[in-house]
C-alpha cells in the first residue's frame, strides 16, 4: 500500500506522464483540440434536434425558467463525459502503462491519477466553452434571475468531488 509521502515523490512522474497523455492525445489528427469539443457538441445538436425539431417537449420558460435547453444540457454533460472518460481511461491505464510499472517501482495510482489529470485538462476545454456559451447567450437562466452565464459556474465546487469520483470508481474496476 503506498503512502501520501510517495505520491508526493512521484508527484513529478504524475506532471511528465500528464503532459504526455495531453501532447499525444490528438497528435498528428487534422482537427486537433477541436476533436475534444466534438463529442458534448454534436451530443448537444442531436438532443437539440430531439427537442428543437421532433417537438419532444423540453422544459422552457415559466415555471422551470429554463429559457436555453441545449446550454442547461451542456453543463451538465462537461461533468458527464469527464466522469466517463476518466473511468474508461483509469481502468485501462495500468494496463497500457504495464511496461513501465514492471520496470520502475512507484506508486501504481500515479498512473491513473495522470490519467485522470489529462481528462481534467480536456474537461476544462469543454467547461469554457460553456461558460463562453452562456456569457454570450444574455439570457437569463433560471427562475431565480440569476443569469445563464453563472449556470456554468456550478461546475466549480463539484470539481474536487467530481475528480474523487472517477478515482474511486478506477479503483473498483
Amino acid at each position: 500500500m503506498s503512502t501520501i509521502a510517495e505520491y508526493v515523490e512521484a508527484r513529478e512522474l504524475a506532471k511528465a506522464l500528464t503532459m504526455r497523455d495531453i501532447r499525444g492525445q490528438y497528435k498528428g489528427s487534422i482537427l486537433g483540440w477541436f476533436w475534444s469539443l466534438l463529442n458534448p457538441l454534436t451530443t448537444v445538436a442531436i438532443f437539440t434536434f430531439f427537442f428543437a425539431v421532433l417537438g419532444v417537449q423540453a422544459p422552457v420558460g415559466d415555471p422551470s425558467g429554463l429559457k436555453i435547453f441545449a446550454l442547461y444540457l451542456f453543463t451538465g454533460l462537461v461533468p458527464w463525459n469527464f466522469f466517463a472518460a476518466s473511468v474508461n481511461g483509469a481502468t485501462g491505464s495500468v494496463v497500457a502503462q504495464g511496461s513501465l510499472i514492471s520496470k520502475v517501482y512507484f506508486p501504481r495510482g500515479i498512473v491513473v491519477l495522470s490519467k485522470i489529470s489529462s481528462v481534467g485538462f480536456t474537461t476544462l476545454m469543454e467547461a469554457s466553452v460553456a461558460v463562453d456559451g452562456g456569457l454570450n447567450s444574455g439570457a437569463q437562466g433560471y427562475a431565480g434571475g440569476a443569469p445563464s452565464a453563472w449556470q456554468p459556474a456550478g461546475l466549480a465546487p463539484g470539481g474536487g468531488a467530481g475528480a474523487a469520483d472517477p478515482l474511486g470508481a478506477a479503483a473498483l474496476a
